[in-house]
């Protein structure tokens, strides 16, 4: 089943799209041969709707998702993202994103998780500084060091508050 046969194509709305998509299509070269993960996908999505894309197991609702997101490159047809192509808009932090397993690396403190993605758009030492957790506030130092831990094991995440005390 592919994203087409989930989403009308040249689906139109009378304000302008957030998200368009025009004859799209994404085939992935396998040693199996081809896999065609998404064929003529044709959908707008105007600012303010509300969306959902549901369908089966392997139908191209992530793939599709990561074509907006400039995560894969369509094999052909059009995709904009706020009226740029999808890197653009990525690059220009016109959108946010969120993917569907949390990503910690469990080798990096909370705050060295969180500056990631701004190490990676190359926002400078001082800058990422300023929105680390460390400077939030109600979050103490000492704090930090009891979340990270939680985060290498999850189970004792609950036992600690993020202002440090023990939760009873």
């Amino acid at each position: 089943m592919t994203m087409s046969e989930q989403i009308p194509s040249g689906a139109t709305s009378t304000q302008e799209s957030v998200i368009s998509a025009s004859s799209l299509n994404l085939t992935f070269q396998t040693n199996d041969g081809p896999v065609h993960a998404l064929k003529d996908v044709g959908l707008d999505i105007s600012q303010g709707d509300f969306v959902s894309f549901i369908g089966p197991s392997g139908c191209g609702k992530t793939t599709f998702l990561r074509c907006i997101a400039g995560l894969e490159v369509p094999t052909s047809g059009t995709l904009t993202v706020n009226g740029m192509s999808p890197d653009e808009a990525r690059r220009a932090r016109a959108y946010g994103y969120v993917f569907q397993a949390a990503g910690l690396y469990p080798w990096r403190t909370i705050g060295g998780n969180i500056r990631l993605p701004l190490e990676i758009m190359g926002f400078s030492k001082a800058e990422q500084a300023d929105i680390t957790p460390d400077r939030a506030p109600g979050i103490k130092p000492s704090s930090l060091k009891d979340i990270a831990i939680g985060a290498r094991a999850p189970r004792l995440v609950w036992a600690h508050t993020v202002d440090g005390e023990r939760s009873t």
